[in-house]
């Protein structure tokens, strides 16, 4: 199985989820937001697993955020070979009130995940 899919099979969940938050107050989709952005993590960990190939994906996820054509905009080296940069705490804020994380923090957890040999 490629990334995208076990991407996509670890999604499924959050998707069920979703429609039963709506039904709740507020506080409540703060809540599942928190859970979603750690879930979208946990997925593209699993996305990571299955293709074994840092490289492709961070090209996926690229490709998820921009569109089929963001190899020939982006050069994908500077984004891996990065260094780390601090989470500021309103960022980090913010991220968390919407139910995906920032593409950026993505791509850093992943290569941060890959750095473990963990997969």
């Amino acid at each position: 199985m490629g990334w995208y899919s076990k991407h996509y099979l670890n999604n499924l969940l959050w998707q069920r989820l979703k429609s039963f938050q709506i039904q709740f107050a507020p506080i409540l989709q703060i809540i599942f937001n928190g859970w979603s952005v750690k879930a979208e993590h946990t997925a593209d960990q699993a996305g990571l697993i299955a293709c074994k190939d840092v490289n492709s994906a961070v090209i996926s996820l690229l490709k998820l955020a921009g569109g089929t054509n963001i190899e020939k905009e982006v050069d994908i080296s500077k984004i891996i070979n990065s260094p780390d940069k601090q989470e500021e705490i309103l960022s980090s804020f913010v991220e968390y009130l919407s139910a995906h994380p920032f593409i950026e923090n993505r791509i850093r957890q992943l290569i941060n995940f890959a750095s473990t040999g963990k997969f």
